[in-house]
């Protein structure tokens, strides 16, 4: 096993020489490369995102101690906190979504409980080095009214309108272009359920939804794109039967990918859409515990997923959390069938995941953890697609 503290451009090639002749799996579980992020404690890692000019950034949002950002500028090696502008905008900040807007400056979204900040607006322009500044101004600021004032779990801009959805509960607040920061200018919507996840695919929101004690539901677009509502809904997913919340949803021209937990026995679950996911009865349904590790008691928990084609990962956690607790399941046939591609001796969760412009693999989790898994490792059955700029949309 190779796993590594921190890591460089070259020990990556080094790695890759060295498992080159491997079997794939082997090369899977002994090419990962492991770091340490800045988020502070056990805080989990809430966001993960990677900008036009490499740099990574992850959320902070989790734990008693769950503020702030953290980035790194040499994928994933080291990693730093930003400063921003003005001061300490930044120092308590629950960060638990992280965009690019349509103006090219990250969305810093989460909550702030003095300044009551929901969204900032973070400019990354200039050259990206360590110790940049950069320059932080609200989108959106909540204000004392029911449904305008809450920490924010997912927030998406599509090409004319945003759209902020709450951490727990089922507050929306979506605004067309040119809108103030205060919510109070700000529509609320009614969806019908409270939404755990949210990514614009096709230039419309989609998001997944539910509680430990309600069927999992996903809340689609309207097929007419001039419809006022920004979105359906809830709708369940059919034909699952069990209750428990969806965590994470990727959503590309081939299929809908979301995964969650059957909360009653602890049984992580991924379910995968046909061509069409407005069809509820095209939906298949993956249990991790019996047909991807083949231990139906284990227990275990989808938290998050990335797709690119056909190449689906999705991670979470086996429970009780301990030794071996994280998960990075690998599928290159578009959600068909599932391998255990996790690291060796991973001890935290693992909560989020994308493809690096490079096409490497990474994913971040509690406790800092981050791991990489070089795009040369293969897991991509036909190649790389390139690079992406709008990261909700692979």
């Amino acid at each position: 096993m190779r796993i590594l503290a921190c890591f460089s451009v070259a020990a990556i090639a080094g790695v890759l020489a060295l498992c080159a002749s491997l079997p794939v799996a082997a090369q899977f579980h002994d090419t990962w490369l492991v770091s340490q992020h800045t988020c502070p404690g056990g805080s989990g890692t809430d966001a993960l995102f990677q900008d036009p000019d490499g740099r990574i950034w992850v959320g902070c949002g989790s734990a008693a101690t769950g503020y702030g950002l953290s980035v790194s500028y040499d994928m994933g090696a080291s990693w730093e906190p930003p400063q921003a502008t003005p001061a300490g905008i930044l120092n308590e900040f629950r960060v638990s979504s992280i965009s690019l807007g349509r103006d090219g400056h990250l969305k810093i979204a989460g909550f702030d409980a003095t300044t009551k900040n929901m969204v900032l607006s973070l400019d990354i322009s200039g050259t990206p080095a360590p110790g940049a500044v950069y320059a932080a101004t609200p989108v959106l600021v909540g204000v004392a009214q029911v449904g305008r004032q809450f920490h924010v779990g997912t927030y998406r801009e599509k090409h004319n309108r945003s759209m902020a959805e709450a951490l727990t509960g089922a507050s929306v607040l979506h605004a067309p272009d040119g809108t103030g920061s205060s919510a109070s200018d700000w529509t609320t919507m009614s969806p019908g359920g409270q939404m755990t996840d949210l990514v614009v695919h096709d230039n419309r929101f989609w998001a997944t939804g539910s509680t430990i004690s309600e069927p999992p539901t996903l809340f689609l677009p309207p097929e007419n794109q001039n419809a006022t509502a920004p979105m359906t809904p809830a709708v369940p997913v059919l034909p699952t039967s069990w209750s428990g919340e969806l965590w994470g949803l990727a959503v590309n021209g081939q299929r809908l990918v979301a995964t969650g937990v059957h909360q009653g026995p602890t049984r992580g679950k991924i379910l995968v859409s046909g061509p069409d996911p407005r069809d509820m009865n095209g939906y298949a349904e993956v249990d991790i515990s019996a047909a991807v590790l083949g231990t139906p008691s284990v227990r275990t928990w989808g938290r998050g997923v990335c797709m690119r084609g056909d190449t689906v990962v999705v991670v979470g956690e086996r429970r009780p959390l301990s030794s071996h607790t994280g998960l990075v399941l690998l599928s290159g046939n578009g959600g068909a069938g599932f391998s255990d591609i996790t690291p060796d001796d991973v001890d935290s969760t693992v909560s989020k995941c994308l493809f690096m412009a490079d096409g490497s693999l990474l994913v971040a989790g509690s406790g800092g953890f981050v791991g990489v898994l070089p795009a040369d490792a293969g897991i991509f059955a036909d190649g790389f697609e390139g690079p992406l700029i709008w990261r909700e949309t692979p």
